[in-house]
């Protein structure tokens, strides 16, 4: 049985004896980590995101890990700016998940630019950030998952032209807006309607 890095961490933050971690690790290939966080609004989670945050800074701070400890303490910031700009003093999950994706995209241009740049050392360091905001962020669909959908919301919206592509794209984010790639959608709809 695989389970999710958010499972490991509050393992080991709830002080769970070595046989019940070493169980939890041995589920893992040797000389891998645990697999990102798949991110589900399901009502039977624990903790919320924000949560597994706290949880996971408290790990990192036992560890020593410098690099996840301050991307971790990056992410609490920016919960507390996104709280006071909606309003409230609970982020829910597609709140944190909507910070988190901003977080993430500034990093991947970030990447891009450095690599461009031939800064290859401060693109790792983006990356290692990413890595550790990745772990809460939802796991796409692919191109297949992705066609499927988008099929669908042409034959649900009867469209049949590029002109009105914005149909489309507002019934499939509407279903699955927190499943998607919205530009990667955006150019498999395009395919779709341009075949038609």
């Amino acid at each position: 049985m695989r389970y999710p890095a958010r499972i490991v961490s509050l393992l080991v933050l709830s002080g769970a004896g070595r046989s019940s971690t070493s169980r939890v690790a041995s589920a893992f290939a040797p000389g891998t980590s645990a697999p990102s966080y798949m991110y589900s609004t399901s009502s039977t989670c624990l903790f919320s995101i924000v949560d597994e945050v706290t949880a996971e800074m408290k790990t990192a701070m036992k560890a020593k890990d410098t690099t996840r400890l301050a991307t971790i303490r990056l992410i609490r910031s920016a919960f507390a700016n996104a709280q006071i700009e909606v309003k409230t003093d609970a982020l829910t999950d597609e709140e944190a998940v909507n910070c988190l994706r901003k977080m993430a995209k500034m990093r991947q241009e970030s990447i891009l630019m450095f690599k461009d740049g031939g800064a290859e050392d401060r693109a790792a360091a983006e990356q290692a950030e990413l890595d550790v905001i990745g772990r809460w962020l939802p796991q796409l669909a692919d191109e297949e998952l992705t066609r499927k959908w988008v099929v669908e919301a042409i034959a649900a919206t009867g469209v049949n032209d590029m002109s009105k592509m914005g149909m489309v794209m507002g019934a499939l984010m509407k279903n699955h807006k927190a499943e998607l790639d919205g530009k990667f959608a955006q150019r498999i709809v395009k395919e779709e309607l341009l075949s038609k």
